[in-house]
């Protein structure tokens, strides 16, 4: 139960807390676990808690309903499902009471049970469970309520026929030149499957000469891929990090902290699934300090003119030296 609750407190910075609010007056409410992933075979049931917590100045009803949804966009966003069919894990989902008062800083608990059916379709199947300071509009356990909305998701896999299948869809970075690290890396993975992935892996940054000299994580944050969905997930190679400056004199001095210099290759390797599948890339990009470039030009510049100078000063006394003895 506590590595469920890890995964799902660490899921929820990259699946996301849904907290919509509607109208002026908003009743604020913490929910705990905020993601819930489960596996629940055919024709079994699962019981649950959720802790609830009125974190607002005033006492509040929370009305409970739940709708199915699907991913959208490529941060983890969710696009909700109008409708409640029998097969949807919101027709699934039971709570013990359809709507509960908390008085300001009270907290509840919540127990739910998730009853699968025997012909559920075998994959993964995805839903909220809200919490509305107003009753839903119409009726059926998805229908949309106004006031402040607040939801935890379910992410629910019920064994069977499971199609594991991902591919990499882009694999770049915002620029193949740098004038000096972090340099940053966007993977666009695609899923293919009929059930939520999240893939793991590296990053590995080689020189010219084709050794590893870092390792970035990939997806330390554990982000869930939904079926049919295509997420981003961003990496960067940095030494030290410190805010950037504008202006060349900050620049400078974050080419020296972070300095890097000649071709890179970037090797993505990861897997996800259970089976551990693997997804490959891979892309070159430069570092090219200039500013630290042009500072020692300037620096070879001045010696150069000040050993110029010498030599003439040097010379030009020799001289002087020769035409006394000559008169």
């Amino acid at each position: 139960m506590s590595r469920l609750y890890f995964r799902s407190i660490v899921l929820l910075a990259s699946v996301g807390i849904l907290f919509f609010t509607f109208g002026r007056s908003a009743q604020a409410i913490t929910i705990s676990p905020a993601v819930i992933d489960l596996e629940i075979e055919r024709g079994q049931a699962r019981d649950g808690v959720i802790s609830l917590q009125n974190t607002g100045a005033s006492a509040a009803t929370y009305f409970i309903s739940a709708q199915n949804f699907v991913s959208q966009g490529e941060e983890g966003q969710q696009e909700f499902v109008a409708g409640n069919q029998p097969t949807d894990l919101a027709a699934w989902i039971k709570p013990e009471v359809v709507s509960l008062s908390l008085k300001s800083n009270e907290v509840q608990a919540l127990h739910y049970n998730i009853q699968v059916p025997a012909d559920a379709t075998p994959g993964g199947h995805y839903a909220a469970l809200f919490f509305s300071t107003q009753p839903a509009a119409g009726t059926g356990a998805a229908s949309v309520g106004l006031g402040t909305k607040t939801g935890a998701l379910f992410l629910v896999r019920v064994p069977g026929k499971i199609v594991e299948s991902a591919e990499v869809k882009d694999f770049s970075t915002p620029s193949r030149l740098y004038s000096s690290l972090p340099a940053s890396f966007i993977l666009r993975i695609q899923n293919l499957g009929n059930v939520h992935l999240r893939p793991q892996g590296q990053i590995v940054i080689k020189n010219i000469f084709g050794r590893a000299i870092e390792i970035v994580p990939l997806n330390p944050t554990e982000a869930a891929v939904l079926p049919n969905g295509v997420r981003r997930l961003e990496a960067s190679w940095i030494k030290v990090t410190t805010p950037l400056e504008p202006g060349i004199l900050a620049g400078l001095k974050n080419e020296w902290k972070n300095f890097a210099l000649g071709r890179y290759t970037a090797d993505l390797q990861a897997n996800y699934g259970r089976s551990n599948l693997s997804l490959a890339a891979q892309l070159t990009f430069w570092v090219i300090p200039w500013r630290s470039g042009l500072l020692i030009l300037v620096g070879l510049i001045l010696i150069w003119l000040m050993i110029k100078g010498y030599n003439r000063t040097v010379v030009m006394r020799a001289l002087g030296r020769h035409m006394k003895q000559t008169k």
